[in-house]
């Protein structure tokens, strides 16, 4: 039913046909992407519906369903709306968010967990050639070789786009440090 939905939104049968097999193709690593993010099934079906929705907007930027380049352009829609996702239900939560959030023991809970969305915050700032590499090398573990192959350019830009942005985060926290 969701199927009908998205290809309803589609003009050419081309297109239709290009969205099914994307989304027959590919519905399983958006939804871990987003489970990964949320930790919460409802919003990780939320959020996947999200990004359905912006890869049908650039549909024509999709060649081949079935490509390592498509993947990554996949994996790279789903965390960023997400991370979107998150953020807003952070802000303006539709339901109780208490029972997702960890429970917090002591203060340094506490520090630690705000110092973390802070961080987070920081690095979502950072340009988007930046970000990717590092939050693919931070977050998911993977190595510059793997994001190199993932984003179409080579391990030595990865390794340094990656410390660019942990240069830039760290002069922040050398200002932020400074200010208090």
């Amino acid at each position: 039913m969701v199927l009908a939905l998205y290809i309803s939104l589609l003009d050419t049968p081309e297109e239709k046909d290009k969205v099914e097999a994307l989304y027959r193709e590919h519905q399983w690593l958006m939804m871990y992407v987003a489970r990964q993010v949320l930790k919460n099934e409802a919003w990780a079906e939320d959020a996947c519906h999200d990004a359905m929705i912006q890869l049908i907007e650039h549909i024509d930027r999709i060649d081949d369903v079935y490509s390592d380049d498509t993947k990554a352009f996949i994996y790279t829609v789903t965390k960023n709306c997400s991370i979107s996702y998150l953020r807003k239900e952070l802000r303006h939560p539709t339901e109780d968010i208490q029972e997702y959030l960890p429970v917090l023991k002591s203060p340094e809970d506490t520090m630690k967990q705000t110092h973390l969305l802070a961080t987070l915050d920081k690095i979502l700032t950072l340009p988007k050639e930046l970000r990717d590499p590092l939050e693919l090398n931070i977050f998911y573990g993977m190595s510059s070789k793997k994001i190199a192959k993932m984003l179409g350019i080579t391990d030595s830009l990865v390794r340094k786009r990656i410390m660019q942005a942990r240069m830039i985060l760290r002069q922040e926290e050398e200002v932020f440090c400074h200010e208090n």
